[in-house]
């Protein structure tokens, strides 16, 4: 299958932007999105694609949300909300498939999906049994 990954970006300037993302397939009449509606990451977020055969022939999409903590500052660490989505042939479209948020704090989104890759694809092969 051969899809587009879209990003939008919106900004006041300065903190506080808003990705949205959407996967367009063209196979089909149209464009349709094939992630789950209104899909939307804050400004201190990251996603990747991975692949593992051992939880879903398909690409796997996952997420890292901050959570801003009464407590911490804009550049302080942050805990991450982990969204991990799979295609799912019945219903044409990616799903949900689990969702945690991080036990540990990260200074950088860019380090949260690395650190936590273990534990994500430990909890959707639990889930798969």
């Amino acid at each position: 299958m051969e899809v587009v990954l879209f990003t939008a970006v919106a900004s006041a300037g300065g903190s506080g932007s808003s990705t949205t993302l959407a996967l367009l397939d063209n196979e089909k009449q149209g464009l349709t999105n094939l992630f789950p509606s209104q899909f939307f990451l804050k400004e201190v977020s990251s996603y990747q694609f991975w692949t593992d055969a051992a939880v879903s022939d398909a690409l796997i999409f996952v997420t890292a949300d901050f959570v801003w903590a009464s407590d911490e500052c804009h550049f302080c660490a942050h805990r991450y909300t982990i969204g991990t989505y799979a295609y799912n042939a019945q219903t044409g479209r990616y799903i949900l498939r689990d969702q945690y948020t991080t036990a540990s704090k990260y200074a950088a989104p860019s380090s949260v999906l690395k650190a936590e890759k273990p534990q994500i694809l430990l909890h959707l092969q639990k889930k798969n049994h």
